[in-house]
């Protein structure tokens, strides 16, 4: 009867994908290579030169990138950092991790850590005698979390630094490791917002010349938060150096151009930051996020230079990635909801780069789709580590014995809840708490405007049936097949909720996470 449900199951959905051409990729081994996981939070794929953006801002990169494996269409399995790292150390979805949002709650203390009866990615490489360092932002990437776990050597920098303190910190690190196996994760929270990024990379994209904007928009915490006259100039004062004067100069030039908005409510007077208000204030929104891309790309520049010159490079794999993206304001369902910041399950959030260096390998540029799931097992391959891969979700890229195009899944817990299907054609996105839904035809609409959710009743039906087993089968796409194959796990989460620092709290908050 299973048999028999599948194979009606393939038959209704077979006209309903199709698949890019697959690359060939030989299964590549490298037992005795350092490697380098290298992960910049928030950094959307289209916003490098590697993958078509027209603005200089990662050269550096860029060159990696033209002596690597570069693939297209790469994903993350959750909208935000915590979730999107745990699922990077597991290879298990959030749902399976248990690093998410508890029960819907935007709340920072209603988070849980990696589920302690999960093995990560650094405790298995330690247990294969690799020496393993992490350099990371702290934050939702800190031990309050579960990250810590496997490191020999773990240091949260603290979000308030710049990039910079992260490579002087891998710089220190550095000649000890020249004798040694390692592994090395390095995150930063380089273009996450706020965007502060140093004058000389500021300079080269922003357009604004009034300080007390500029300040605002590199906050973006702030967005569409209302505030009377003196908290709003208490705030002003407090994160720029213009005197209350200035700011009532300013506060009223914003409210001429629209990015303040007098809102009169209840005989009440608030002023409301409408930052998004215009097409204007968005590019200069970008601007400060390429600043950012730009400063971030000229110190992991640093980072290559540091490895070529203590002759690592030709022995070290290098892995570049990200957690999620960011949305700029882009429209979506038939233009009725905008997006911003890194809530959603749109492409410009879902889409980010992945970039691997293999001494002596061919570059190639590769067409299928992965996801964050697939790293930890393409890891253990690459440095030839036979640990059994049958509790991961995600797959080997160069060698799992499956043909055929992964289908990806993502998942977004906080708030009221979403979950997506991704196959190269269609995008389904599934709202966990109403009946609606939105299903686009990515190759039709790839900035997912126009949602097809009523008019093919069918197909999403089929993709509801397979948001409702996914955590325990994995489904490919060959040709115009799709190929079901059944995993042991459904759940290993314990979703404890993690135990938060008063210093974990100001990073929090210092990240826009909290008020």
């Amino acid at each position: 009867m299973r048999k028999l449900l599948l194979l009606v199951v393939l038959l209704l959905v077979s006209s309903c994908y199709s698949t890019h051409s697959e690359s060939t990729l030989m299964d590549y081994k490298c037992p005795d290579c350092n490697l380098i996981l290298i992960s910049i939070d928030t950094l959307r794929a289209d916003h490098l030169g590697c993958y078509g953006y027209p603005r200089n801002t990662s050269p550096n990169i860029d060159k990696l990138a033209a002596k690597s494996l570069l693939f297209e269409n790469f994903y993350s399995v959750a909208p935000w950092t915590l979730p999107s790292h745990a699922s990077m150390f597991t290879s298990l979805y959030p749902s399976q991790h248990g690093a998410h949002s508890i029960n819907g709650s935007v709340e920072w203390e209603m988070n849980g850590k990696i589920a302690e009866n999960i093995a990560t990615l650094p405790e298995i490489l330690k247990k294969y005698n690799l020496t393993t360092i992490g350099i990371t932002g702290g934050g939702y990437v800190g031990s309050n979390f579960g990250f810590s776990r496997g490191f020999d050597t773990f240091m949260e920098i603290g979000f308030t630094t710049s990039i910079n303190d992260s490579i002087k910190e891998f710089e220190e690190q550095l000649p000890g490791l020249k004798q040694k196996h390692f592994f090395l994760f390095f995150h930063t929270y380089q273009v996450h917002a706020p965007h502060h990024p140093e004058e000389r990379f500021l300079k080269l994209y922003n357009q604004i010349n009034d300080t007390v904007k500029l300040a605002l928009l590199q906050r973006m915490d702030s967005l569409e938060k209302e505030y009377n006259l003196s908290c709003l100039l208490h705030l002003i004062t407090n994160i720029t150096n213009v005197s209350s004067d200035e700011a009532n100069v300013s506060i009223t030039r914003m409210i001429k151009d629209g990015t303040i908005k007098v809102v009169e409510e209840n005989n009440k007077t608030t002023l409301r930051l409408n930052l998004w208000n215009s097409d204007k204030n968005r590019q200069h929104i970008i601007n400060l996020y390429d600043a950012d891309v730009k400063q971030m790309d000229y110190y992991i520049g640093k980072m290559f230079d540091l490895l070529e010159q203590s002759n690592l490079l030709n022995k070290t794999i290098i892995i570049f990635t990200a957690d999620h993206g960011e949305a700029f304001m882009e429209y979506h369902d038939h233009n009725t909801s905008r997006d911003c910041g890194h809530y959603s399950l749109y492409n410009p959030v879902l889409h980010i780069p992945l970039i691997v260096y293999i001494p002596n390998v061919e570059p190639q540029i590769l067409e299928e789709q992965y996801s964050t799931l697939d790293l930890m097992p393409t890891i253990l391959s690459l440095l030839d580590i036979s640990h059994n891969t049958s509790m991961f979700m995600g797959r080997n890229i160069f060698s799992d014995g499956i043909p055929g195009t992964r289908v990806i899944f993502a998942e977004e817990f906080r708030g009221v809840g979403w979950k997506a299907v991704i196959t190269p054609r269609y995008k389904f996105i599934d709202h966990l708490s109403t009946l609606y839904g939105e299903l686009y035809d990515l190759e039709q609409d790839p900035h997912e405007t126009k949602n097809l959710y009523l008019k093919y009743p069918k197909l999403v039906k089929k993709f509801r049936w397979m948001l409702r087993s996914y955590t325990s089968n994995r489904y490919f796409v060959s040709g115009y097949k799709l190929i079901q194959v059944g995993n042991p796990i459904a759940s290993l989460q314990s979703n404890r909720k993690a135990n938060i620092t008063d210093e974990t709290i100001t990073r929090l908050r210092q990240l826009g996470y909290l008020n």
